[in-house]
């Protein structure tokens, strides 16, 4: 460290400048919370976008969050789903019912939804669960 001229330590300030600037821009994008949507109590859903797909069978793919508060639950599941589901979750952990069987998911796992499909998701922690959703909008 004692040979590092003033170009390299001015090189290493301006790469950290960078890489710090360029976290502040994604974090402000994700914290986006004039797109939310409050579905039930403890659960928002909230929009990042949506896009026309080029999968066959499929028109539209949409990506949302579900963020659940400790304790709350997605509202009842008595109608079956209208698209197919990419899941996967982002932080903490969901219990699922899916018809009728239960399932834990924990963070970083991903699981998919075909139309038709009953499910419930439970926050039964302490911590904030956040459950990121493809939405893949039949043709």
């Amino acid at each position: 460290m004692e040979n590092i001229d003033r170009r390299t330590a001015l090189a290493f300030v301006m790469a950290a400048a960078s890489t710090a600037a360029l976290g502040e821009t994604a974090q402000a994008q994700t914290a986006d919370a004039s797109k939310d949507q409050t579905i039930g109590p403890g659960v928002t859903v909230r929009a990042f976008g949506e896009a026309k797909s080029i999968i066959p069978g499929f028109k539209s793919a949409k990506v949302y969050d579900v963020i659940m508060q400790p304790g709350s639950k997605t509202p009842d599941a008595t109608s079956p789903m209208t698209s197919a589901l990419v899941c996967q979750i982002t932080e903490g952990e969901l219990r699922l019912v899916r018809e009728g069987k239960d399932v834990t998911v924990k963070m970083n796992e991903v699981w998919t939804c075909h139309v038709g499909t009953k499910e419930l998701a439970f926050n039964d922690t302490k911590a904030v669960a956040v459950m990121r959703v493809i939405d893949l909008t039949p043709a």
